[in-house]
Parts: C-alpha cells; structure tokens; sequence
C-alpha cells in the first residue's frame, strides 16, 4: 500500500472516529494533545500498515492511541492508549 492510500484511508476512517468523539458516548479520558491511529474493521492491509505507523508514532514523546472502528454503527469505537 502506498503512502497515498494509506493517508486516503486514514483520512476517511478519521472523518468517522470525529463524528464519534463528538457525537459518542462512552469515550475514555484523553490527553488534549493525543494522535490517534484509526483502524480499519474490514481492510487488512491498511491495519497492518497502521500497526506500523503506531510502533513507529508510540516511540514519540505525545500520546498516541488505538481506534478502533465498530463492526456497525450502532457500536462504540474501541479506544485503546498506547503511551499515556
């Protein structure tokens, strides 16, 4: 997968995760400054490229955490911290 596919991708599971963070309930305590890594609940291949991409953004000095999208829209994301 490309940088470019995998910027899109993220791009449009971010837009989600937004629309859950302002709209959702059940959302964990966060650091004001956290990034987050989305991950997809159908495309492989952009999760093992987001696993990477959270290795990498863990080893950083700023919180980073796990979201991961619902199988549904009726369920929460799952919000995992990494580093914080």
């Amino acid at each position: 997968m490309s940088i470019k596919q995998q910027t899109d991708k993220n791009i449009a599971l971010s837009e989600k995760l937004i629309k859950y963070l302002v709209h959702g309930k059940n959302i964990p305590e966060l650091p004001q400054d956290v990034s987050f890594v989305p991950f997809s609940n159908t495309d492989t291949s952009l999760n093992k490229a987001n696993a990477e991409l959270l290795e990498v953004l863990s080893k950083e000095d700023k919180p980073v955490a796990k979201a991961q999208e619902p199988k549904n829209n009726k369920n929460n994301w799952k919000i995992t911290p990494i580093n914080f």
